[in-house]
């Protein structure tokens, strides 16, 4: 999965939150949880954009001269399931799904802050969320796929046309990035809510559309023949890790005040009295 394309736009986000104040370093709203720092995220959201353009440099070391089929003996059991799908049919729908599902995602984030009139500044910290953690995943996932070189199912299966297993792509199955990145977006959209409006009817259906695309991103990827079984179980594992650890880095509390006590001797003789104020 590359990460160009849908990701760009993404960058726009720092804009809309930097644009009130290019001074502050922390922007926040009353009407959210979540804060977003210049010091913290404008680095994070550099880092993981290289991350997701650098690999690209090295996809054309992975062209094979001979793209001739392996023994699907040498895949072990659990996955050698895939081997026996190749379906482009089932791979345009997988692509499908995941446009669809991180479309929907910030879709829904925007649909809620309009229904409920939220802040701008609101929608533009929680959308900079969930932005960042998908492109975090994104830079996450092709870092791994071009340092691991995995071969995908169709190089063991007669039935995928030659040309595909001399592809680049062809060696870069480990991990799904299909379902990292739809795992990550939903995941993300669900904690944002959860965080933000625990119980509520978007909280759960954010909550029940990540139940149910994230799997069918998964089964799809493996009936394609594009993906193994562990390649979309690390794939899922990962974007939901992400998918719920970025939003929780980025709660914040108001501060209590400092604990101060102190000790004053009483009038009649030498015993003390605390006071102290927090």
């Amino acid at each position: 999965m590359s990460g160009r394309g849908a990701w760009r736009w993404a960058a726009l986000l720092p804009a809309l939150l930097l644009a009130p104040s290019a001074s502050a370093q922390a922007f926040r709203s009353p009407e959210s949880r979540l804060q977003w720092t210049v010091q913290g995220d404008v680095p994070v959201l550099l880092l993981a954009t290289a991350m997701t353009a650098w690999p690209r440099a090295f996809e054309e070391d992975l062209r094979t001269s001979d793209p001739a089929v392996r023994d699907r003996a040498s895949v072990n059991p659990l996955d050698r399931v895939a081997t026996r799908h190749w379906s482009p049919a089932l791979s345009r729908a997988s692509d499908g799904v995941l446009y669809g599902g991180v479309a929907s995602a910030f879709l829904l984030l925007s649909s809620q802050a309009l229904a409920r009139r939220q802040d701008a500044r609101a929608w533009a910290i929680r959308a900079g969320v969930m932005a960042e953690s998908v492109l975090v995943t994104s830079g996450l996932t092709q870092i791994v796929k071009i340092s691991v070189r995995r071969p995908r199912p169709l190089w063991f299966n007669p039935a995928a046309p030659e040309s595909a297993r001399s592809e680049p792509d062809g060696r870069l199955s480990f991990w799904s990035g299909h379902t990292a990145l739809v795992a990550t977006a939903l995941t993300s959209l669900t904690t944002v809510e959860w965080i933000d409006h625990p119980g509520s009817p978007e909280a759960w259906t954010s909550t029940a559309l990540t139940v149910v695309l994230v799997p069918l991103t998964a089964t799809l990827r493996v009936l394609a023949g594009r993906h193994y079984p562990t390649d979309v179980i690390a794939g899922g594992l990962v974007g939901v890790a992400v998918g719920v650890g970025v939003p929780l880095l980025h709660q914040w509390r108001i501060p209590s005040r400092d604990v101060q006590v102190g000790f004053l001797p009483l009038a009649d003789g030498g015993a003390l009295q605390a006071s102290g104020a927090w």
